[in-house]
């Protein structure tokens, strides 16, 4: 009899719980958010000095996938959500800025879905929604290296030729690092992301995941800023040449004027991920094809 009042008392402050996440997931669409045309460049900039080279000015957003913890659902679709590292998951997929601010957030797909199909899955993907024209998100070679409907950079592969494509994954993984450590943070901040499965229904997670994005914006907004417990290691590659004001002088990218009109503008041929974003170039467009 005594333990009926104890287990009513638990039912009901579950009840509080779940109804105070959902309340907190419904300011999602004013505390995630995507900048709005003033606001670009200053997003670039961003990337710029966390890059350390003025190619990656446009570059609006870091991208990236995170798997989190849950239990394995019942039934016979429970196997979809064992990831590659054979744990059971679901997956967040989001774009951050330069600052590590959420700027979109697509939560819910099984553990066991590659990035490039989330992606494709996404809002972001299917109606275009960002980045604009002539600009560009960074991300791994988890990504398809794509112009539309969603420009994309990623990496060049395995094994790299030349001192250009060296560097050029150098300055990416510099400035792609940003939406790891998001994530790093935003799982320090709550470790019951980090240290062990979600005690709730693998189909509320998604809203829990949503909320934990929610009062990171928040967080940062206030000045309530933490370091990451997972640390991310920079990428084992040679340091930049420094960036010359001089665009003659210039030699982080030599062929890479397509993508930033601030680069050297020597001969082609210019990388492929370079010069599928180009808008103008200083060289003539015959000299680029």
């Amino acid at each position: 009899m005594e333990q009926r009042p104890k287990r009513a008392s638990i039912l009901a402050g579950c009840r509080l719980v779940h109804k105070g996440t959902i309340k907190i997931a419904a300011l999602r669409q004013k505390v995630i958010e995507l900048p709005d045309a003033q606001h670009l460049n200053e997003v670039g900039h961003g990337f710029e000095n966390l890059a350390n080279s003025p190619s990656f000015s446009k570059c609006v957003g870091a991208i990236d996938g995170c798997h989190v913890r849950i239990k394995t659902p019942a039934g016979p679709t429970g196997q979809d959500y064992i990831n590659r590292k054979l744990f059971p998951s679901i997956q967040t997929q989001a774009v951050c800025d330069g600052k590590g601010k959420f700027l979109n957030v697509f939560v819910g797909y099984p553990g066991s879905v590659h990035d490039t199909r989330v992606l494709k899955n996404s809002k972001i993907y299917k109606e275009a929604l960002y980045p604009p024209q002539e600009y560009f998100l960074v991300g791994d070679g988890g990504y398809p290296c794509i112009i539309h409907p969603v420009a994309i950079i990623t990496l060049y592969q395995e094994p790299v030729q030349g001192r250009v494509q060296i560097r050029f994954n150098h300055h990416h993984s510099k400035a792609r690092s940003i939406i790891e450590r998001v994530f790093g943070v935003m799982k320090t901040r709550w470790r019951c992301l980090l240290f062990k499965s979600l005690e709730v229904e693998h189909t509320f997670a998604p809203t829990i995941m949503v909320v934990c994005a929610v009062l990171h914006n928040i967080c940062l907004t206030t000045g309530d800023i933490i370091e990451a417990t997972e640390v991310v290691d920079d990428v084992d590659l040679p340091p930049p040449c420094p960036v010359v004001g001089d665009v003659k002088k210039c030699k982080v990218f030599p062929p890479a004027c397509c993508l930033c009109q601030k680069l050297c503008p020597l001969p082609p041929p210019f990388p492929p991920q370079m010069r599928m974003v180009a808008s103008q170039c200083l060289w003539p467009q015959q000299n680029s094809q």
